[in-house]
Parts: C-alpha cells; structure tokens; sequence
C-alpha cells in the first residue's frame, strides 16, 4: 500500500511540474529554450549601463553678495537700459532675443 501512495504522489507531483513548464513557457511566449541566449546577450546589452544613484539634496550654504558690477549689469538688463557705466568704463548693451541684453565694454 506504500508504493502505492508514492507512485500516486510522484505522478502528481509529475502534473504539477508539466503545469508549471506550460505556465513558464506561456509566461516566457514559447521561447523557454532561449533563456540562456537571451540572459547572455541582454548582459552584454546591459553591461555598460550605470546603476543610478538617488537624487542628493542641494546643498544649503550662505548666498554670496553679488558684486557691485553684476547689480548694475542685472539692473540696466531689468529696464533695458542701452548702456551703464562701472569704474570709469562704459558698457553697451545689444538686444538679444532669449537673454534680453548682452552688455561688452565699448572702446
């Protein structure tokens, strides 16, 4: 009566294993027989690719002073003034279409 019982455990345990080959064959689209082709070249694919690394958080420190030359820059661009002057020197602006006004010295 044992082997009996072990013959009727051993076949179903022999259905539960087809089932479970169908299932990984259904999940894997019938190309099971490519897995080990498939894991090699998706490594060589992937080989390159860097692990990402979480986002790391600004960094909160005092703000500079804006020097005295950048506050009279900043401020002509602001109202579009066509010159300023700093230290002496004269400083023309020309209109540009995405940054608004680029100053150089003139001579």
């Amino acid at each position: 009566m044992g082997l009996i019982a072990e013959l009727k455990k051993d076949v179903r345990l022999g259905d539960l294993t087809h089932k479970l080959n169908e299932v990984i064959r259904a999940l894997n689209n019938g190309h099971g027989h490519h897995e080990k082709h498939h894991e090699k070249n998706h490594e060589k694919h992937h080989k390159t690719q860097k692990k990402k690394k979480g986002k790391k958080g600004k960094k909160h420190g005092k703000t500079r002073k804006i020097n005295q030359y950048f506050r009279l820059m900043l401020d002509a661009k602001k109202h579009k003034k066509p010159f300023f002057h700093y230290k002496g020197k004269k400083y023309v602006g020309s209109a540009h279409p995405r940054l608004g006004m680029i100053y150089r010295s003139s001579k």
